[in-house]
């Protein structure tokens, strides 16, 4: 009968490896070391042997919630389905951009959100206006607002690109009603 400090012939050839490359340590401090950690580990295994072969029994008693938990992610395929939301997002744009570059701003702003799998329902440009504060050195500012549909997954990657964008002093994206 196999008491729970016996080890197994996978165990065992584990362990005889493991002997094996002890003798290529380079110092005694490092033999030493090792050494003790590997008393360690099984002083370790060896307490918690006879509780992991309980958990077994327990795992067979609810193994059937956790199929069924199972086959209900495999039926979405880890891909929740989120509804889109209305967005609107307030663009600041540097003031001394002429035409061209602010449009290939306002271009790139909405190609992102058309990646992403929206849809920009209406662009709306204020145009220039004096900002409350400093902002980067410019007193105003070029503003721009867009109502925008697209998915909540994707606005974390949107504002990140917005973020790195040079022109764009300031953005907000705020979910609507």
């Amino acid at each position: 009968m196999n008491s729970a400090w016996d080890l197994s012939p996978r165990e065992e050839e584990a362990k005889q490896k493991f002997h094996e490359t002890e003798t290529s340590y380079k110092s005694r401090k490092e033999a030493r070391f090792f050494a003790t950690l590997r008393m360690t580990c099984n002083e370790i295994y060896g307490k918690l042997r006879p509780a992991l072969n309980n958990l077994g029994t327990f795992l067979y008693m609810f193994l059937p919630l956790l199929a069924n938990l199972r086959f209900e992610l495999e039926q979405t395929h880890g891909k929740e389905v989120f509804p889109m939301r209305k967005y609107e997002l307030m663009c600041i744009i540097q003031p001394d951009l002429d035409e061209t570059a602010f449009n290939g701003v306002l271009d790139k702003v909405k190609g992102w959100i058309s990646e992403s799998g929206g849809s920009v329902d209406k662009a709306e440009v204020w145009g220039r206006r004096k900002l409350a504060s400093l902002i980067k050195k410019h007193r105003e500012g070029q503003y721009v607002l867009l109502n925008v549909t697209m998915n909540p997954a994707t606005t974390a990657e949107l504002e990140r690109n917005l973020r790195y964008q040079e022109p764009v002093l300031r953005h907000m994206l705020s979910v609507v009603g």
